[in-house]
């Protein structure tokens, strides 16, 4: 009987009666894994916490229709709390289903997040005690520098029990790198920390469009053309408007520029629940038309093209981040002005379309972005490499060295069960 490829994960599926949906980033994830693997598998069993489809404003696709080699299985609510995943028998619901589902399977995809309610270490925990079970661990952010960051910012509070639980974060992913047939590892930082002690670790990244999709250069061409020296610098973000991203920090900058001469703007794409907040500091700055907020759109080649009429990204987290927004932007031919955390040298150092701006320091960071926007050279030069690497960050090229690292140890793993 051919076997499948399970995927036990906390992202959540969305339920309708008995149909299932997933959000659209995460089906069009799922549809490039699939691909990745050009038939090898017969199915993509996904397990994972159910919302219902009428909770969620976003939009949803299908999963599980016709023969789309997807078998979606719902399990624990999402929204159920710590108390009921240890005491009300959320745990025991999902080893059971995840259990089950590792029967039918040859490999098993998980990763590591929340260990409160350890979602995502449970089912990797189940996955390694099958002796036949191929374990491909993904992780794809360094929680351990995103949560200390998050504390020196002030934006979670600190404590002796964050110090506890960093401890044993970091105990957990080193025990599940060192026992993971392949441990998929997103960025430098995250793999100079675990590889020396993973059996199989390969760095990767994150990216969420096809190669077909990238903007056409003759429309990067066109763009930058018809910039001069008095010409706006129009910049963009792209993502949650929650507290960790930063996006007053952003606004500070564009504040500050501006004062100081330079033509700046900056448009917010995404929701979430700073969005008033925000809109409140560009009113009290005086600068509410040159900040504007877009609201959500959907992810696509048109998001893309839309993106494509800026100039550059603008990206001010407080504390270590790996956006697939980064690459986006390099797919509408847009540098990176960034806080200079460890994945934005990482990018600095490797495509060469990135401004790095001190963290935390707006004036200085504003100083630099008002320079730039005063040198259309600089900007074209950083758009074009920008252009040039999205080529290789496409998702089905990321997907593909995926595919390829995982048959190999699939390959290894059975060879050695023989």
């Amino acid at each position: 009987m051919p076997k499948s490829y399970c995927i036990a994960i906390h992202v959540p599926l969305f339920t309708e009666g008995s149909r299932c949906f997933a959000a659209s980033e995460w089906a069009r994830a799922l549809t490039l894994l699939r691909d990745s693997f050009e038939g090898r598998f017969d199915r993509f069993i996904v397990v994972a916490p159910s919302r219902p489809a009428s909770s969620v404003d976003a939009k949803l696709e299908p999963i599980g229709i016709g023969d789309d080699g997807f078998d979606p299985r719902p399990s624990l609510p999402l929204d159920g709390g710590k108390l009921d995943y240890w005491l009300r028998g959320g745990r025991r619901q999902w080893q059971r289903d995840v259990g089950r589902a590792l029967t039918e399977a040859e490999i098993a995809h998980t990763g590591l997040g929340d260990l409160y309610r350890p979602i995502n270490h449970d089912a990797l925990k189940l996955a390694l005690a099958v002796p036949r079970m191929t374990t491909v661990f993904v992780r794809d952010t360094d929680e351990v520098t995103k949560m200390r960051n998050l504390i020196d910012t002030g934006v979670i509070r600190a404590g002796p029990d964050r110090e506890i639980y960093l401890r044993v974060y970091a105990r957990a992913l080193r025990q599940a790198v060192a026992r993971s047939d392949l441990a998929l590892l997103k960025g430098r930082a995250l793999y100079d920390r675990y590889s020396g002690v993973a059996r199989n670790p390969r760095m990767f990244q994150d990216t969420s469009y096809r190669s077909e999709e990238i903007v056409p250069a003759e429309h990067i061409a066109r763009r930058l053309a018809g910039r001069g020296e008095a010409s706006p610098l129009r910049l963009v973000y792209c993502g949650r408007l929650v507290a960790r991203k930063g996006c007053d920090h952003s606004i500070d900058i564009v504040a500050r520029a501006r004062a100081g001469g330079a033509d700046v703007t900056l448009d917010l794409f995404g929701s979430g629940d700073q969005r008033g907040k925000l809109e409140a500091q560009a009113r009290e700055l005086g600068i509410p038309e040159a900040i504007r907020f877009q609201g959500e759109m959907a992810y696509g080649p048109q998001l893309l093209k839309v993106l494509s009429g800026y100039d550059g990204l603008l990206f001010t987290p407080l504390s270590e981040d790996t956006p697939r927004m980064i690459f986006d932007g390099y797919a509408a031919g847009l540098p990176l002005l960034a806080y200079d955390i460890p994945y934005v040298r990482e990018r600095a150092a490797e495509e060469g379309a990135t401004v790095l701006l001190p963290f935390g320091e707006p004036q200085k960071a504003a100083t630099i972005v008002s320079g730039l926007a005063r040198t259309p050279g600089r900007v074209a030069a950083l758009s074009l490499a920008a252009h040039r690497a999205s080529y290789d960050n496409a998702t089905d090229v990321w997907y593909r060295r995926r595919a390829e690292w995982t048959l190999e140890a699939h390959y290894k793993r059975q060879s050695a069960m023989s």
